[in-house]
């Protein structure tokens, strides 16, 4: 689906100049794609996850040892969507660059001194592929 600005109305509840990359609680929400359900299904009111719903949870279970600075809190499985509450502990992840950081980093390859391209920030949960 593109983008139609007539339709799409979602605007960003992000803090402006914040760093997600500090120490903190942080509520997450990840849905699939298109909202399919793809993780299970609600029976008689309790969520019964599948064998997706369920390698989500051990890909979350799994998260503190593959990141030695998260520590996890609640978890939630949806068909279609995961809630979870994960504290960043310690000193910012590997990859996590501040806003400054990127500044730099956009103004060198503005200029063309940039040498390599610098790592992604750590996106939560993007843990489900292999690494």
């Amino acid at each position: 689906m593109t983008f139609n600005p007539d339709i799409h109305h979602r605007r960003s509840i992000r803090l402006r100049n914040f760093n997600y990359a500090s120490a903190g609680a942080y509520f997450v929400t990840i849905c699939s794609q298109g909202r399919e359900c793809l993780f299970g299904e609600v029976v008689d009111g309790v969520m019964v996850a599948n064998d997706a719903g369920r390698m989500v949870k051990s890909v979350w279970s799994g998260l503190p040892e593959r990141f030695s600075g998260i520590e996890l809190d609640s978890f939630v499985i949806m068909p279609n969507h995961v809630h979870c509450i994960l504290f960043l502990v310690g000193a910012p992840l590997v990859g996590a660059l501040s806003s400054e950081s990127v500044v730099s980093i956009a103004n060198e390859q503005i200029q063309g001194r940039a040498q390599d391209p610098p790592l992604p920030a750590l996106v939560i949960l993007s843990a489900c592929s292999n690494p």
